[in-house]
């Protein structure tokens, strides 16, 4: 079975689960092919239902960066934020009024610390690795977003790698 995605077609409501993050005045064409036929040894004999959970296996995630101290000093406000259910989009300066733009599976605002992060993203990726299925998780995004600061983080809040890295360990010492 193969569909077309058409920029803009079909957009998926805020907080509606969808990892589709398509701006909505989005110009450029785009094509996405998909094919159906090709099973993996977990889906072969699977019911529906069952194949249809495999699909959702990825979740898109997104974090919403605080204004750094230099940010902070200039007196530069935050202009993207959340919905609440899983919206993202710019803030009206005048009306403080938000518009939203995209709509992700979740959501963590600027004031989200790492270790919640890890506790709704990370750890349901690394408990499957102890029993040997793969898993990633992998940050994404523009000079100064917060990549890295969400995957080492510091030494007061560790990041998700070295949480991903102490997580096996924990569950063997249990």
């Amino acid at each position: 079975m193969a569909s077309s995605f058409k920029p803009g077609a079909g957009q998926a409501s805020p907080g509606s689960g969808s990892a589709r993050s398509t701006p909505r005045n989005r110009a450029e064409p785009c094509a996405m092919q998909r094919s159906d036929s090709s099973r993996s040894v977990q889906s072969i004999g699977a019911t529906n239902e069952q194949k249809h959970r495999d699909r959702d296996n990825i979740k898109v995630s997104v974090r919403i960066r605080p204004l750094s101290e230099k940010e902070r000093g200039r007196g530069d406000k935050a202009v993207w934020a959340t919905d609440g259910s899983g919206g993202v989009g710019t803030t009206n300066s005048s009306s403080g009024r938000l518009d939203v733009k995209y709509a992700y599976d979740i959501v963590f605002d600027a004031s989200t610390a790492n270790e919640q992060v890890f506790e709704t993203v990370g750890r349901s990726t690394i408990e499957p690795v102890i029993s040997g299925v793969s898993g990633t998780i992998f940050a994404y995004g523009v000079t100064s977003s917060g990549k890295t600061h969400t995957m080492m983080g510091t030494a007061a809040d560790p990041g998700l790698v070295p949480r991903a890295i102490q997580a096996p360990f924990e569950h063997i010492g249990q």
